[in-house]
C-alpha cells in the first residue's frame, strides 16, 4: 500500500511569479491499487494534466484529485473502482474535459458538482471486473464499461494492444 502514488504541486514562489514550470503530464494505460490517501493528486497549477484509460482501484481518500488553479485537464475513460474522482475547485475549469468515465462503489454515493462533465459516464453499476483479488482488472464481457469509451486522439489503443470499441 501507498500513501500517494503521484502528487505534483508547485511551489508557492512559482504560483506567486506566474511561472509554471509543471505541465503536460499523461497517465494512459494503467492500474493504481491500494493508495492508503489518494492515488493521483494534482494540485497548484500543473496544467495540461492528461488521465485516460486507466483502472484506480480500493483508494482510501480517492482516486484522482485536481485542484488549485491548474487548467487543460482531461480525464477520459477511466474505471474508478471503489475510488472517487474530484476536480475539486472551480478554477480548473478552463479547457477541461472529464466525461466517459465510470465510478463504481458499493459503499459511495457519488455526485456529479460541476453538470458540464460526466455526461456519458457510469455511476454506481458494477463494472464486473474478473478479479481484484489477483488484481486481473480485465472487464467481463457484460461490463457495462465494455464500449462506453469515447476515442481521444492517440489513445484508442488499451493496456493489451487492442482497439476499443473491438
Amino acid at each position: 500500500d501507498f500513501v500517494q502514488m503521484f502528487m505534483s504541486s508547485e511551489q508557492p514562489r512559482e504560483v506567486l511569479s506566474q511561472e509554471n514550470p509543471v505541465h503536460h503530464i499523461t497517465f494512459r494505460n494503467n492500474v493504481f491499487r491500494k493508495s492508503r490517501a489518494y492515488a493521483i493528486l494534482i494540485t497548484l497549477k500543473n496544467d495540461h494534466f492528461t488521465f485516460v484509460n486507466n483502472t484506480v482501484a480500493e483508494t482510501y481518500y480517492g482516486g484522482l484529485t485536481v485542484s488549485g488553479g491548474s487548467h487543460h485537464i482531461i480525464v477520459l475513460n477511466n474505471l474508478f473502482y471503489k475510488s472517487g474522482y474530484t476536480l475539486a475547485s472551480l478554477d480548473c475549469l478552463e479547457g477541461s474535459v472529464s466525461d466517459y468515465n465510470i465510478f463504481y462503489d458499493p459503499n459511495r454515493t457519488f455526485t456529479i458538482p460541476l453538470p458540464q462533465f460526466e455526461r456519458h459516464s457510469i455511476f454506481g453499476r458494477d463494472p464486473n471486473i474478473l478479479d481484484t483479488v489477483r488484481m486481473d482488472f480485465r472487464l467481463r464481457g457484460t461490463s457495462c464499461a465494455v464500449n462506453s469509451g469515447t476515442e481521444w486522439i492517440n489513445y484508442s489503443i488499451d493496456k493489451n494492444g487492442v482497439l476499443r470499441g473491438d
